[in-house]
């Protein structure tokens, strides 16, 4: 037997914000939800989720769109402690992305994408739909994005 099922995700799509400049913008970022890091010297003017400026697809349910990219600026800066011991733990395509760009944030835009954390199934169903999207559309993930 098949069965036809549509899903309808609703996502609020915010303004693009230079990575390292997200600390200004906390009131729009904290909340749960999808977001995409871009690379460019510019601010991106296309809100495309599969434009080949997009590094990393990321969500956000336990945390918030800020602490997630938060994390983020800090592994792109490889911030340490006073001991010397990195803050995070990126993944091994992350470490090797921030390595490519010499660890420079400013160049990092993040795109949010807020969906309600009364379903947070619909806030990874939205992640995957747009990394398969991603893949089938570029042939592979994002740079940053562990496959």
């Amino acid at each position: 037997m098949k069965k036809q099922i549509d899903i309808s995700i609703n996502i609020d799509f915010g303004d693009f914000i230079r990575l390292d400049k997200i600390e200004s913008h906390s009131d729009v970022l904290r909340c749960a939800g999808i977001y995409f890091l871009l690379e460019g010297r510019k601010q991106p003017t296309e809100k495309d989720p599969l434009d080949s400026m997009v590094v990393y697809i990321g969500k956000a349910i336990r945390e918030t769109i800020l602490s997630r990219n938060q994390k983020h600026y800090m592994s792109v800066a490889d911030t340490r402690t006073e001991a010397g011991v990195p803050k995070t733990r990126p993944g091994k395509a992350f470490r090797q992305y921030r390595e490519k760009i010499d660890y420079n944030p400013k160049i990092l835009w993040v795109w949010p994408g807020r969906i309600s954390k009364e379903r947070p199934y619909q806030i990874s169903c939205a992640e995957e739909y747009f990394l398969f999207e991603y893949r089938k559309t570029h042939g592979r993930s994002p740079n940053a994005n562990t496959a």
